[in-house]
């Protein structure tokens, strides 16, 4: 979970879901950012399951008190999380037109943008179809050389197959 409130008020508010049916382990919190802070909760089983999705329905109802949260969807809250004032500003200097192209992909509205990885890729992240056409138009038109993909979130995310024992 990601909120706009400092990390020991988001460890406080974690704490009660320790020892809660199905959870696992809660980790203390982290700041990462300006007023910006993340705190991970291990659930048994299925991460994908009936018992992980009910435990994000509770997590949603019982936000931390004052904070907005990346569980509430708010696609918002994606700037602030992805600007990394660590590493970004150095690999910026060393890779010509990235900061520009994250610059022209915040314009039309892409409610995150950054280098992907190390770079030089940008990764801009749209919260709809329409946003996503102007950010792709406007990277294509930049006149920097390369071009820009949309792609879709895979929405059930990563999983894991069993095989058959050998």
């Amino acid at each position: 979970m990601v909120a706009r409130t400092d990390a020991a008020s988001l460890d406080a508010w974690a704490k009660r879901w320790a020892g809660t049916a199905g959870v696992t382990r809660v980790y203390p919190a982290e700041q990462v950012g300006s007023n910006l802070s993340t705190v991970d909760i291990d659930v048994t089983g299925d991460p994908e399951g009936s018992a992980a999705l009910n435990l994000v329905d509770r997590v949603r109802a019982d936000r931390p008190a004052g904070a907005q949260s990346w569980v509430t969807g708010d696609a918002a809250l994606l700037r602030p999380a992805m600007d990394d004032q660590l590493h970004q500003p150095h690999r910026f200097a060393r890779l010509r037109h990235s900061a520009e192209l994250v610059r022209i992909a915040y314009e039309p509205g892409a409610a995150g943008a950054c280098l992907s990885g190390a770079g030089p890729s940008v990764l801009a992240i749209c919260d709809s179809p329409v946003v996503a056409h102007a950010v792709e138009k406007a990277l294509n038109a930049s006149g920097v050389a390369g071009m820009a993909t949309r792609l879709r979130f895979d929405e059930a995310g990563a999983r894991l197959t069993p095989t058959a024992a050998e």
